[in-house]
């Protein structure tokens, strides 16, 4: 199975954590981000990169990055 990004934001409000956006990843693709090597957020929370490890030398991996669109509440890759 696929492994999923999910991204949360505070909310000061309600006191809680809330999901920003959509999942990121395609859970049925074969070349989903299997498990993370590495996951960086930018520092006003805008832009996030995630690195996925490979699965040998058929699939060495990859990195995608993706940014949060406020207007459509959506992260673009």
């Amino acid at each position: 199975q696929n492994s999923l990004a999910k991204i949360y934001q505070y909310d000061a409000h309600s006191l809680d954590w809330v999901q920003l956006g959509q999942e990121i990843g395609d859970p049925y693709s074969s070349f989903g981000f299997g498990s993370f090597e590495a996951l960086s957020l930018s520092g006003d929370g805008s832009t996030i990169s995630v690195g996925a490890d490979g699965k040998g030398t058929i699939d060495p991996g990859f990195t995608s990055v993706f940014r949060f669109d406020s207007a459509t509440s959506r992260w673009i890759q």
